[in-house]
């Protein structure tokens, strides 16, 4: 017979197991709060190192703000202890999967979300998130990335996606902090964000080692030396000419998950010798989470359309 310590046990090793694997991790930072909403004072970078003359310099920092307000979510999954006694295959630990399923896809949604709007909606620098009159482009065209202009852009060949990919991420080097500092140089790690429409023609740039006509495939010969460029299809998103690319080795990411955390009222049950089960002869698993999402550094990301 399943117990309800059994149940509690399933959900949490398949919650972290299930949060590992989502892309989620790839394009957000995850910030705890322990409040109604938190404020992100994005503080200027440190200046430039100087030689050392006159003594030291120390100027003000640039100081931006965010605030973020968390939202409150809840799913709830209702068990016979029938099934509970009789459960021989499994059909109770599918459920508190599917539960599990649901947290993380209810990040997933709300990720999905701010990313379809970052035209819309502003960062930190109280400019649109996906814009041109940040200090520099993140909305790329082929007039900023001329490998953006290809045969036909709802169907890239391989060779072109991959010259629009490295386009792109060429364009994200140039970025600077307000420091003028490259933000981007180091890095080696990008997720390319399309629809599922757009999908098939792209990820045919980040595997394989043979491009069209037998040459070589730089994306993948980039990924010998230590570079990870991947393509995730997300289904929320209706693009027929256009990808989302993420920088994913920053310090900070492009986008933030922030959560309450909530203790023991994160998972709650109406379950073993509760009124409940007494009443009805059923249990019920319920998850509530206290949570946003927002932007971070619209330097690590940008918005392309291929013309």
């Amino acid at each position: 017979m399943i117990t309800e310590s059994g149940v509690i046990g399933e959900y949490y090793a398949l919650l972290e197991k299930g949060t590992a694997e989502s892309y989620i991790n790839q394009l957000s930072s995850f910030f705890t709060s322990d409040q109604a909403l938190e404020d992100y004072s994005w503080l200027g970078n440190v200046p430039k190192m100087r030689e050392w003359i006159g003594g030291r310099h120390a100027p003000a920092l640039n100081q931006f703000s965010y605030t973020l307000r968390n939202k409150k979510f809840e799913a709830t999954v209702d068990i016979e202890c029938d099934w509970l006694r009789r459960d021989k295959t499994g059909q109770v630990q599918m459920a508190i999967a599917q539960l599990v399923d649901e947290g993380i896809r209810n990040w997933e949604d709300l990720l999905s979300t701010i990313i379809k709007d970052g035209q819309l909606n502003d960062c930190y620098d109280g400019k649109k998130f996906f814009a041109t009159d940040h200090s520099q482009y993140n909305l790329l065209t082929a007039t900023e990335v001329p490998a953006l202009s290809v045969t036909d852009p709802t169907k890239p060949t391989v060779t072109e996606a991959i010259d629009a990919i490295l386009g792109a991420i060429a364009y994200m080097m140039t970025y600077t902090d307000d420091q003028s500092r490259l933000m981007n140089s180091s890095a080696k790690s990008f997720t390319i964000v399309s629809s599922p429409k757009l999908w098939p023609y792209l990820v045919h740039a980040t595997v394989g080692e043979i491009a069209q006509g037998g040459a070589s495939n730089v994306i993948a010969e980039l990924k010998k030396n230590g570079w990870n460029v991947e393509v995730v299809p997300n289904g929320q998103l209706t693009y027929t000419t256009e990808f989302d690319v993420f920088r994913t080795d920053g310090r900070v990411k492009a986008l933030i998950r922030q959560e309450e955390d909530l203790g023991a009222s994160s998972l709650t049950k109406k379950a073993e010798g509760s009124d409940y089960e007494h009443d009805t002869d059923r249990h019920q698993y319920g998850i509530k989470k206290s949570r946003n999402v927002g932007y971070g550094l619209w330097q690590y990301a940008c918005h392309c359309t291929m013309s």
